[in-house]
C-alpha cells in the first residue's frame, strides 16, 4: 500500500468537512445545543421582597433551582423537576425552607441541568 498523495488527502479533508456541515445543517446540531441553559436572569437586582429568576432551556429536562447564601449553605430550593424546552420563570419570595424571610445580604441563585450550571449573584436590601 503507498502512500497518499498530498492532492488525494485534501479531497479526503474537504469530503469529511463536507460530510459534517450537512449533517449539523440536516440534524439541526449547533454549539448551542451542547449546553441546556441559554441566557439566565435575575430581577430587579437588588430586590427588596420578591425577585423574579428566568432562564431558557435548550433542550427539555431535568431543572433544579436552590438559593445559597454567601457561604454555599443551601437556603431553599425552588424547582427540582422536568420542565419544556423554552423560556422559564420563576419567583423567589425572600423566604427561606422553614419561612422565614431571609436578612440583607447576597444570595446565589443555582440553576442545574444534567448538561449544564449557571449562577446568577443578587443583592436582598431592606
Amino acid at each position: 500500500m503507498g502512500e497518499l498523495s498530498m492532492s488525494r488527502r485534501v479531497h479526503l479533508i474537504k469530503t469529511l468537512i463536507s460530510v459534517v456541515f450537512l449533517l449539523i445543517l440536516f440534524t439541526g446540531l449547533s454549539a448551542q445545543s451542547i449546553g441546556s441553559l441559554g441566557e439566565a436572569k435575575a430581577y430587579p437586582n437588588p430586590f427588596k421582597e420578591n425577585i423574579t429568576i428566568e432562564y431558557q432551556l435548550q433542550q427539555s429536562g431535568r431543572v433544579e433551582i436552590q438559593i445559597n447564601n454567601i457561604l454555599g449553605q443551601r437556603i431553599k430550593s425552588l424547582v427540582k423537576k422536568d420542565q419544556q424546552a423554552g423560556i422559564q420563570r420563576i419567583k423567589w419570595d425572600g423566604m427561606d425552607e422553614s419561612g422565614s424571610l431571609v436578612r440583607t445580604g447576597i444570595y446565589y441563585i443555582t440553576l442545574r441541568t444534567p448538561t449544564d450550571k449557571k449562577v446568577i449573584k443578587v443583592m436582598k436590601t431592606k
